[in-house]
């Protein structure tokens, strides 16, 4: 029998199989990369939707005299940065686009000096598409720290951040060995260990997060101890989109 024979059909269709099998693959992921792109681009028309309908239900009980005292109606204003590609509500603040950050602020007194840069700010910065959040804050803002004193970990935020944004990576710089009790001194003393800015330090809020549809840009949000709304049962935050 001649063996030669007999192998070479055999090599053609298993390399017809093996290309069914890619092609197969590939289309799926196509379709799916598609029906995700849908899905995106639909819950953004839902959100401007839901806004909209929001502040004519509030202009409408108004009108009608029908909110109380403590349902002041919060009818948000929206912000966008063409040069950011970021938009987001926001409620009762000022607003300041410098660099490569967005600061929303207040002055609470008349003779307040006017100074952006002690509010509230999103930072918005490029990443390899191809690296996780998680990574690039590693590589981009823990490089000469030690993982041991400090390390990126998933952001463990209020749930409407999930509820409302099912699509974004939130991750934090978390101390080591972090003991909520212990003094502000020793507290500081393990802040410099890491990188200040851009570690939670258990006082104040802030967190980096990614839009896995734009995965080439990620921002930092520094919030805090308060913040402003951006809606009902929203902070200005929570609204935060990442534009093509």
């Amino acid at each position: 029998m001649n063996f030669n024979n007999i192998r070479i059909p055999v090599l053609l269709a298993s390399s017809i199989l093996l290309l069914l099998t890619i092609g197969f693959g590939s289309g799926y992921k196509f379709k799916e990369n598609i029906y995700n792109s849908k899905i995106y681009e639909l819950s953004l028309k839902i959100n401007e939707k839901s806004r909209e309908i929001y502040k004519l239900n509030q202009q409408v009980l108004e009108s009608k005299g029908l909110l109380t005292d403590d349902e002041v109606p919060i009818i948000p204003e929206t912000y966008t940065s063409d040069k950011l590609k970021i938009t987001f509500n926001y409620y009762g603040a000022k607003i300041a686009e410098i660099d490569n950050k967005v600061f929303l602020y207040v002055n609470y007194n008349k003779n307040e000096p006017d100074d952006p840069t002690k509010g509230k700010y999103v930072q918005v910065m490029h990443k390899d598409p191809n690296k996780t959040l998680e990574a690039t804050v590693r590589e981009k803002h823990l490089q000469g720290y030690s993982l041991s004193q400090c390390d990126a970990t998933p952001a463990d935020l209020n749930y409407r951040y999930v509820l409302n944004n099912q699509i974004y990576d939130y991750v934090k710089i978390n101390i080591k060995n972090f003991d909520p009790n212990e003094s502000d001194e020793k507290r500081k003393e393990k802040i410099q260990q890491c990188p200040p800015i851009y570690t939670y330090s258990g006082r104040t809020v802030n967190y980096f997060v990614m839009d896995r549809f734009h995965p080439d840009v990620y921002a930092f949000v520094e919030l805090g101890q308060d913040n402003f709304l951006g809606g009902k049962d929203l902070s200005w935050d929570m609204t935060l989109k990442f534009l093509d």
